[in-house]
């Protein structure tokens, strides 16, 4: 499959690249180097701390293995700031509005699926990171209603940092919501989209990944396609497979 072919050198590479970007920030930080930290940051043409600091109190918030007080202070903190205009939250449910107007409702999933916790224990720890592309298809396919597996870009502290992840997006009545497994949270579309500065690349139905499970079963596993490599290049694998029918059900 040419066209997954240099995978590493469009995705990966790029995301590692980001990450040694954002952990500069914190080597500089914690070193006392300011000079340093300056010309780091002004390599960036825009700067997220504010929606980092959003981000850090909502992951901590759904984090069983988080502390609660850690978890009042970040959003005690976030009441304050001020590109805040108001925040409340609830044991699950966090109500925000920032200073140009935009809402965020993020909800705990646990706290308002308290099964999720005893069929995936994982979830409200740290381990649920990394899980992002196999989980939201597995989530999306268990949902009773139509919505996408979207994968794309979301952001750490800048532009210079952007890491390829999936979500869930669906419609409740007239409300464009987003399911993130790696947060743990149901999430008003719009602020979920302020927060990670979110560019979605590819989309994936619920109705598509039943149409393609047999398919994802038998060659994912047999290492012709990740379920990250699937989810972007649904269409031109399926197109793949259509053409080479005798091959598939020799190997079927």
């Amino acid at each position: 499959m040419s066209f997954i072919k240099n995978f590493d050198k469009m995705f990966i590479e790029p995301e590692d690249r980001s990450q040694e970007w954002d952990n500069k920030i914190f080597e500089y930080g914690e070193s006392g180097d300011v000079e340093k930290l300056d010309k780091h940051l002004s390599s960036a043409n825009e700067l997220y701390f504010e929606e980092k600091q959003i981000y850090s109190a909502i992951n901590s918030f759904t984090l069983r293995t988080e502390r609660d007080e850690e978890k009042r202070r970040l959003l005690e903190n976030l009441k304050k700031a001020n590109f805040v205009n108001k925040l409340s939250y609830t044991d699950s449910l966090i109500k925000m509005e920032v200073c140009d107007g935009t809402e965020i409702r993020a909800y705990k999933m646990t706290g308002i699926i308290p099964d999720l916790k005893e069929d995936d224990p994982d979830i409200e720890t740290l381990k649920r990171k990394g899980s992002c592309h196999s989980k939201s298809m597995s989530i999306s396919v268990s949902m009773g209603i139509p919505n996408d597996v979207v994968t794309g870009y979301i952001f750490g502290f800048s532009d210079k940092a952007k890491y390829l992840h999936s979500w869930i997006e669906f419609k409740d009545k007239d409300r464009e919501m987003i399911i993130d497994y790696s947060l743990n949270i149901l999430m008003n579309k719009e602020g979920y989209y302020y927060m990670q500065h979110a560019i979605p690349l590819s989309r994936v139905s619920n109705s598509k990944l039943l149409e393609d499970k047999e398919i994802i079963k038998k060659f994912g596993k047999l290492g012709y396609f990740t379920d990250k490599e699937y989810l972007l290049y649904r269409d031109e694998i399926m197109k793949d497979f259509e053409k080479n029918k005798k091959l598939f059900n020799e190997e079927r």
